[in-house]
């Protein structure tokens, strides 16, 4: 998952965004609001991105406002053309029928199957690297996934699944941040025993 933008928006602490109309000058000229992060106004500078916020007529509200990323797709990272699939979850149009790698700086996705949210996905790498071969986890999702399939999916047990699936993806994100790897695997990869 691409969790950096190239652009930054205004939010109000109400969660709207500032649209600014500039003139040939680049000086604002009008002011609007909207709720969609999308068509925010965008600043590429990072180090003042709205500077019109000194201005005399700004000072009394200049503090309710935030400057955030602006939404990008959560594949690529690109900003251009970008459309909501599903609350706050951002593809921009190559990307939008697949789902990201859960994993920071991944940049691998898979087909979205039709399903209308993101819920987490890990590439095969990331996969063996976090939930690795024989880890009680990796028993128990296919021990779930099993059953699943037997009983044809019903409602509970589809929603048990999904909380299983995200906690998994929630650790995996976890320990990626953190730096764990399993040493199991890491000793099984270059031919070393554990008790070396």
């Amino acid at each position: 998952m691409i969790s950096s933008s190239q652009g930054f928006n205004l939010r109000h602490r109400d969660g709207f965004y500032l649209v600014t109309h500039w003139s040939r000058r680049e000086q604002v000229i009008s002011y609007a609001i909207t709720h969609d992060a999308l068509h925010g106004s965008v600043s590429y500078r990072k180090e003042d991105p709205f500077s019109f916020m000194r201005a005399p007529d700004w000072e009394i509200v200049a503090d309710q406002w935030e400057t955030v990323d602006h939404p990008c797709c959560g594949c690529c990272g690109y900003h251009y053309q970008l459309r909501q699939v599903a609350f706050g979850v951002f593809r921009c149009s190559k990307h939008l029928t697949r789902h990201a790698c859960a994993i920071d700086g991944c940049k691998r996705s898979t087909a979205a199957k039709g399903e209308p949210e993101d819920r987490g996905f890990l590439c095969s790498e990331h996969w063996r690297r976090y939930v690795p071969p024989g880890s009680p986890a990796r028993k128990a999702y296919h021990r779930l996934h099993r059953i699943g399939k037997r009983r044809d999916w019903p409602n509970d047990l589809r929603a048990r699944y999904w909380r299983f699936w995200g906690g998994l993806v929630k650790r995996a994100i976890r320990d990626s941040q953190e730096g764990r790897l399993d040493m199991t695997a890491v000793n099984a990869l270059f031919g070393w025993s554990d008790d070396e």
